[in-house]
This record gives structure tokens, C-alpha cells and sequence, in this order.
């Protein structure tokens, strides 16, 4: 399992900061941390914790379309190992956003995440 690149008191000191009324996006700017990945790991937080009913209650808000919240939130169950690659540049060449839209369901399982995105194992 990769080593988070937070340590447990500084997770711990991030929560402390949103539960005392720090926004997830100043959190995220803070702490270097991407905006889609918190704005999509809040959005899948509202509707586990029954904040939110469903993935249209959030296109609503955010006026935009139930499918690109969808994808988003399906997007924040990638394998990190898969987020990792991506972000350094070494994802496969033909793993692009339009593979990812073109992909009916991405699978939970990491490692069938990987063969179905194009990673050799």
C-alpha cells in the first residue's frame, strides 16, 4: 500500500481546521490538495453521510449537468495508484478523458480499474 503523503497529525490537524469552519476549497489551496479531488470526495461525503440525496440535488446546487457529477464522483473511486500515475505522467498514452467518459462504469476493484484503463501489471 503507497505511503500517504500526509502524516496521521497532519490529516488529523486538516479535519480540526474544517470541523472549526474552514471551507473544503481553503482547506484544498492550503494544503496543495486538487480542487476536483475535494470537491468530488465532498460531493460522494453528502450523499454517504445522507446530506444530500442523490447526484441531481448537487448538479441542482451547482447548476450543472447529473451526468458530470456522476462521472466526477465515479472519478474519486480511482485506485491511487492510477491517480498517482496520472498525475506524474506515466498513465498509459491512451488513457485520456475521453476513455474515461467513453467507459460505462468504472469498476470499484482496483486492479480490474487497471486492466480496464490500460495498465500492464
Amino acid at each position: 500500500m503507497r505511503k500517504s503523503r500526509f502524516s496521521q497529525e497532519q490529516i488529523i490537524g486538516v479535519l480540526k481546521e474544517h470541523h472549526a469552519g474552514l471551507s473544503a476549497g481553503d482547506l484544498c489551496r492550503k494544503h496543495g490538495i486538487s480542487d476536483a479531488a475535494c470537491v468530488t470526495s465532498a460531493w460522494r461525503h453528502e450523499i454517504i453521510s445522507g446530506k444530500i440525496a442523490s447526484a441531481s440535488e448537487i448538479a441542482k446546487r451547482g447548476s450543472i449537468t447529473t451526468s458530470f457529477v456522476s462521472r466526477l464522483i465515479d472519478l474519486s473511486f480511482l485506485a491511487p495508484s492510477v491517480l498517482t500515475a496520472v498525475a506524474e505522467g506515466t498513465a498509459p498514452v491512451e488513457l485520456t478523458v475521453n476513455k474515461l467518459r467513453s467507459i460505462g462504469a468504472i469498476p470499484l476493484d482496483w486492479q480490474s480499474q487497471r486492466a480496464v484503463l490500460g495498465f500492464s501489471d
